[in-house]
């Protein structure tokens, strides 16, 4: 994609590097997009499912803090 524009590439492409960050796993076997906080910790951005009920839960809410155990 070509961009013709007198904006610079910086203000262009801001925020991009966030995009990249987030990962998509499975926990408690729903899919979630989260972006990493440290080894352990994750902030939820998104789910991802098809069924409406799974929107109701508090435990996949945007902008939750989740733990994963090893």
């Amino acid at each position: 994609m070509v961009l013709y524009t007198i904006v610079p590439e910086e203000v262009i492409l801001e925020g991009a590097e966030e995009v990249c960050a987030s990962q998509e796993i499975v926990y408690n076997g729903k899919r979630i997009l989260v972006h990493p906080i440290d080894f352990k910790s994750f902030k939820i951005v998104q789910l991802i499912s098809s069924d409406p009920s799974d929107f109701l839960s508090t435990d996949f809410q945007p902008g939750s803090i989740i733990t994963m155990t090893m």
